[in-house]
């Protein structure tokens, strides 16, 4: 538990400051909080009570998976929307340099300028345009590997809490009798774990 919080932390301190750090923040010490209430009390009258103890640890694991879930998805979508601010940024800039482009070619074509001159104004525009947009392809990637590798973090931490809510369960549900079921769950979470560990964060333009 304490090593999700810890994720979540780290997770949050590097989302961009606003109301959703914020909230998040604020979601964050309150489970904290909760967490910390549960384990003084829960924890502590129930060590006589295996049967106690098992409900309050899954409910904790529960409480700290839920908190967990709503950061990754606070964090998710503010970085998506700062990807498709980075979007329109290069669809802006893309029609600003269409549009230089025509007003060269109407001094062109009303003798202002030469056309040797519109020619060599339209490279220079076009090399302004293609620059801007490498710099906001750049930035894109950045946010977008950024993006992939906190996915990849919170799918971690989210295996390894659903597993353990799940061993427990089964546990609880059927005493000794579950060890069987609680094995092959664990081993399922290994497996699961293993699979998401070896996945590459994506490779992306300019990134």
């Amino acid at each position: 538990l304490n090593n999700a919080i810890e994720t979540a932390e780290a997770m949050i301190a590097l989302m961009p400051d606003g109301l959703d750090k914020d909230k998040a923040i604020a979601d964050l010490e309150q489970a904290k909080a909760k967490l910390d209430k549960l384990t003084k009390t829960n924890f502590t009258d129930g060590k006589d009570d295996p049967e106690k103890w098992k409900d309050d640890w899954t409910g904790a694991v529960e409480m700290v998976s839920e908190l967990f879930q709503g950061v990754s998805s606070i964090i998710s979508s503010s970085y998506e929307r700062r990807i498709q601010a980075v979007d329109k940024e290069i669809e802006a800039n893309e029609e600003a340099g269409q549009k230089e482009l025509e007003r060269i070619q109407e001094l062109a074509d009303k003798g202002v300028i030469t056309t040797e001159e519109a020619e060599a104004r339209k490279r220079a525009a076009e090399d302004r345009t293609a620059k801007k947009n490498e710099e906001l392809e750049r930035k894109k990637a950045a946010l977008q590997t950024k993006q992939a590798k906190l996915e990849k973090t919170a799918n971690i931490a989210s295996v390894i809490m659903n597993t353990a809510v799940a061993v427990m369960k089964a546990w609880g549900q059927a005493g000794i009798f579950g060890a069987p079921m609680a094995a092959m769950i664990a081993a399922m979470g290994a497996i699961q774990l293993a699979t998401i560990i070896a996945q590459p964060i994506p490779k992306y333009k300019h990134g």
